[in-house]
């Protein structure tokens, strides 16, 4: 079969490897590679339907169109060249497939959050119905009641089609408004995604301040695509902002002063100790806990305390492993039971307690914070010492035990607190809490 292409973009995919794995990512580039070398040792349209890729028919606002597997859920569409009515064509005689686009159309067509690689402007397909409808763009623009120009512009993509176009469109070509505005959507996004990834090419130096240790530990969620990976958009997911500006925002210039209450900006390595706070919220949203109020949170935490210093009392050393935790276990090899108990323990009374590794940058040893109305005391995951834990732990516990909701302290590092005499204290109680313990000061 011959394979011709919709756009000079996909056809240059098609012909050059590297560009397409630069655009796709190598997994993708790989397999549609071999799908477009399917086609064309195909004899035709219907000897593809029992070849590897589930190739089939589509139907609806697709019909006429085909679309075979790649990575899921993204498919390759194409169609026959054939622009007859879909029913008296025979596919066992169509020798020609014409690629469209690669998309996740299911996520489209329910309305999801999803990514394209590429698709081409509603404007160029609207370009394929007027000749199959025997119009140019004169026929058009007197039947809308435009101008040539501005109908020129719609097909070329520089001007966008509205609802009202869509409509106009419909009532011209019988191919629902919405089918033209959801291709107007999904372009749209596609030019966006790509404007964010050009600046963020600009802004290189950001992703490269980040601990490359992030990657190794799998705490950032790879995309699919692994374009957008390196752009640094899995990275902005990460965190959950939307810029490098709004990241410096929140974790250096502290302007989000409600939810975050010291600023990173003097921290020796305000990337890997952000990467560190980060994790921490992540894990907590994976497992919700009821909002508590600070009040009844302490009064727990008086009642309580006795039997936590009992907890510590019983476990003040480290058990041995059979594997010797260094700086790159994993983090499920590192728990132990002790701490897993101390977690179950808090959590009784309100608290919630993470382990999150730091990073060898930033040796935060703990963090005290209100996070979503839940007090939250998060510690370095491998200390050499397991009284060092303790009075970590104690440290943080003090906080939530004297000090308020709005403010948030961290440990072992290099930051000014603006209340030194809160650190004073809870290092006071701390030591009283460890000495009850039976660890010695």
């Amino acid at each position: 079969m011959q394979v011709v292409y919709a756009d000079k973009e996909l056809a240059r995919c098609a012909g050059d490897k590297a560009y397409a794995v630069r655009k796709m990512g190598q997994r993708r580039a790989d397999i549609c590679l071999d799908r477009i070398n399917d086609l064309q040792g195909a004899a035709d349209l219907e000897s593809l339907k029992n070849a590897p890729g589930r190739y089939h028919e589509l139907v609806g606002n697709r019909a006429g169109q085909w679309a075979c597997d790649l990575d899921q859920p993204y498919r390759l569409i194409f169609k026959s060249t054939n622009e007859g009515p879909v029913a008296q064509i025979v596919w066992a005689n169509e020798r020609t497939a014409k690629m469209l686009e690669i998309v996740d159309y299911h996520g489209c067509m329910n309305g999801n959050n999803i990514e394209l690689w590429h698709v081409p402007s509603p404007g160029s397909e609207l370009a394929e119905k007027l000749e199959e409808m025997g119009l140019d763009a004169n026929d058009l623009a007197a039947r809308m009641g435009y101008t040539p120009k501005a109908v020129n512009d719609i097909l070329q993509g520089n001007s966008r089609i509205t609802p009202d176009v869509a409509i106009m469109l419909e009532m011209i070509t019988e191919i629902p408004a919405i089918y033209w505005l959801r291709r107007q959507m999904s372009f749209d996004e596609f030019l966006s995604r790509e404007r964010i990834k050009a600046s963020l090419s600009d802004q290189s130096l950001w992703k490269k301040s980040f601990p490359s240790e992030i990657n190794v530990r799998d705490w950032v969620r790879r995309d699919k695509n692994e374009a957008d990976d390196k752009s640094g958009l899995s990275l902005l997911k990460f965190f959950a902002v939307a810029s490098p500006k709004a990241w410096d925002s929140y974790y250096k210039d502290a302007k989000l002063k409600v939810a975050f209450r010291i600023s990173l900006a003097d921290v020796k390595d305000p990337y890997a100790t952000s990467a560190w706070i980060r994790r921490g919220e992540i894990l907590a949203d994976r497992d919700p806990m009821e909002k508590q109020e600070q009040i009844s949170v302490r009064k727990r935490l008086k009642a309580a305390l006795p039997k936590i210093i009992a907890f510590a009392a019983a476990n003040k050393v480290r058990p041995k492993s059979k594997k010797r935790v260094t700086y790159w276990t994993p983090e499920a090899e590192v728990v132990d039971d002790c701490m897993t108990g101390l977690q179950a323990l808090c959590r009784k009374i309100g608290i919630r307690v993470l382990f999150v590794q730091n990073f060898k940058s930033s040796p935060v040893h703990g963090m005290y914070r209100w996070y979503k109305n839940v007090p939250l005391i998060q510690l370095h995951d491998r200390f050499e010492k397991r009284a060092t834990m303790w009075f970590t732990f104690f440290h943080e516990l003090a906080h939530v035990m004297y000090h308020g909701k709005k403010g948030i302290c961290l440990q072992n590092i290099e930051i000014t607190h603006n209340f030194p005499e809160k650190e004073d204290e809870a290092n006071c109680f701390a030591q009283k809490c460890m000495v009850d313990a039976g660890f010695k000061m």
